[in-house]
């Protein structure tokens, strides 16, 4: 390149000086002496010294030098990178610059176009050259260690990644409202530890309400609730069916009937989850469609206190079929007359986001599991 302020060299003469600045160094009879490059690098003799600080100037012998990374590595971008790092080493390692680029499959100009980079990115001389060989400097050899732990940190990183891709590690948070939580996912869940042993799970019961809120704020990957969602957006799911049945004490008159009328029931005292469970909601609902109102004689925040309940005689209560499917013999469960009133347990997630690798293995998993658990999902996700 000519004198326009590219930095060339050319015929032992410095292209590119600042505006209004001579390109040869005066002595003190006036005599002009071309600039050697490695004094301008601030190495002369095997001898080298920091490079300056870009930006600020710098005078380096008589040469003002404005901008070290234009003025010195012309059109060599610093920065610090992965690939740079690598040939760094391969040079130390190899000795020299063209054993590093055979090593490395790169042309020998490449490789010293990236060294020349990562000189620039430090500011200081990492190599000095003799002959075909080089040999680094003290500020290499300071910068070595910190380079080898470095990509060894970044190759640990890699691997623990494909850990996860190929679920050989990693963790996954669902959760779930009472009854699949704690009817249902166990099962799965054993199912899945048993095929991928080295990712950790973890489940968190709740109400339908707050497994919404949990999933949608990101911290629950997937979620299994009783009923639609009430966040906008929400993708849900459907997994297996559901039925509502009544629970009664053994010995009580209802055990004893093919099928108990909704009418019939509010001749008992009720007992009922709490406000903002699914089974609730779902029971509310039936009950209003038969035109029935029920006011619980107690509630209780979970389906097995509710059976404790039911068993000790101190009422009836509706509940999920999943519910009662273990044997009990303290109470019997009764089918409702009329239509069988059943729902949907959804799996839920958040729009936009892909599923993990784990998480999108335990979401297949269920689907698989679902002819076994209740049901089959039907058509595509609720969006």
């Amino acid at each position: 390149m000519d004198d326009n302020g590219t930095g060339r060299w050319s015929r032992g003469r410095l292209r590119g000086r600042p505006r209004g600045e001579s390109d040869s160094a005066h002595d003190g009879d006036g005599e002009h002496h071309a600039v050697p490059h490695e004094n301008l690098l601030g190495c002369s003799g095997g001898q080298h010294e920091p490079l300056p600080e870009t930006g600020a100037g710098c005078t380096i012998g008589p040469i003002r030098v404005i901008n070290l990374t234009d003025r010195v590595y012309p059109m060599i971008k610093p920065g610090l990178t992965v690939h740079r790092l690598e040939l760094f080493l391969a040079v130390l390692d190899h000795g020299g610059v063209g054993r590093a680029a055979q090593a490395c499959h790169i042309s020998q100009p490449a490789v010293s176009e990236h060294l020349r980079g990562l000189e620039a990115h430090f500011r200081v001389r990492l190599v000095e050259r003799h002959g075909r060989r080089v040999r680094p400097t003290a500020a290499a050899r300071v910068v070595e260690p910190f380079a080898r732990q470095a990509l060894a940190l970044l190759r640990t990183a890699e691997q623990a990644a494909g850990e996860v891709r190929g679920l050989r590690a990693g963790s996954l948070t669902i959760g779930a409202s009472t009854t699949p939580g704690t009817y249902l996912l166990p099962a799965a869940l054993g199912r899945f530890h048993a095929t991928y042993p080295g990712i950790t799970l973890r489940l968190e019961i709740s109400d339908t309400r707050e497994i919404e809120r949990s999933v949608t704020v990101g911290q629950l990957e997937l979620g299994v609730i009783g009923e639609a969602p009430l966040v906008p957006g929400l993708v849900a799911e459907p997994w297996v069916k559901d039925e509502l049945v009544l629970i009664v004490p053994r010995g009580h008159p209802f055990a004893r009937r093919r099928a108990v009328t909704a009418n019939a029931i509010a001749g008992e005292p009720y007992v009922a989850r709490e406000e903002g469970s699914s089974t609730r909601g779902v029971a509310e609902r039936y009950l209003a469609r038969v035109g029935v109102t029920l006011t619980p004689a107690m509630e209780l925040g979970s389906t097995e206190a509710i059976r404790e309940a039911v068993a000790a005689g101190l009422g009836v209560a509706l509940v999920s079929r999943h519910a009662v499917l273990a044997r009990d013999r303290r109470i019997v469960a009764a089918r409702l007359a009329g239509p069988r009133w059943t729902r949907d347990l959804l799996i839920v997630r958040r729009p936009g986001t892909p599923l993990g690798p784990a998480g999108a293995a335990f979401r297949d998993l269920l689907i698989a599991l679902a002819p076994r658990t209740g049901g089959v999902p039907r058509g595509s996700a609720r969006r």
